[in-house]
């Protein structure tokens, strides 16, 4: 397969690009600032994995990311949108909502993916798949925070995107879901999170081959499979 893999460098990223590596998979590794794991990874797989760098919050570095990546393939079997970003420093109630801040995770969370999908788009065909790395903070259905209001927001709107985009694919034979990993042990979930992130790389790219066939798209779950609310 060929996958592309967005917020590479770390995290839940970089545990999907060790997987599909693995895997025998060919793999193109999008990094926001710094390379971490991926250098040494692209010394040991020189020839199947690709890394370029790509803010998703940035129109002209995605597009240029994109243009580089069309060159090299003219078909992506699984596009994973991982890159996103919760600010510690923003998780406080309205009166302390910064709204201006709020803008810029929402553009990143949510309208950093749909840059990459548009710079894929004539890469995804029958057979495709779009993973957008939502979270719970996202589904209006079980919403029990209270603030984190740029963060929620955003995540909620990456959720009508995968709805629309799973609509709009299914025009090229190909699916899209929202997916949360769970409270990962990552820099962003902290220390105490109990969710290592090749387990949940091991259950989404399960779920990503589900979509693939057009099984499962439209839909939101967790990384184990089980249905969110929207």
């Amino acid at each position: 397969m060929k996958v592309c893999i967005t917020g590479a460098a770390g995290g839940l990223g970089e545990a999907l690009v060790r997987l599909h590596l693995m895997q025998g998979d060919t793999v193109f590794a999008l990094y926001r600032r710094g390379k971490g794991a991926l250098g040494a990874l692209e010394a040991s797989y020189p020839q199947r994995l690709t890394t370029a760098a790509c803010d998703i919050a940035d129109t002209a570095e995605t597009e240029r990311a994109c243009a580089v990546l069309r060159g090299q393939t003219d078909r992506l079997d699984v596009l994973y949108n991982c890159a996103g970003i919760s600010p510690a420093e923003h998780r406080v109630p309205l009166e302390k909502t910064d709204f201006d801040a709020c803008l810029a995770i929402f553009n990143c969370n949510a309208l950093g993916a749909l840059r990459v999908v548009k710079g894929c788009l004539p890469l995804l065909g029958p057979g495709s798949a779009v993973i957008n790395v939502s979270s719970e903070a996202g589904s209006i259905g079980q919403c029990a925070r209270a603030g984190e209001y740029g963060y929620c927001m955003s995540k909620a709107a990456l959720n009508m995107a995968t709805r629309l985009l799973a609509n709009e694919a299914a025009k090229r034979g190909a699916g899209a879901a929202a997916v949360h990993p769970g409270w990962m042990h990552t820099p962003m979930g902290g220390p105490e999170a109990p969710v290592a992130p090749e387990d949940a790389a091991r259950g989404i790219a399960a779920l990503a081959l589900e979509v693939k066939t057009g099984a499962r798209t439209g839909l939101f779950f967790d990384y184990q499979g089980n249905p969110l609310p929207w």
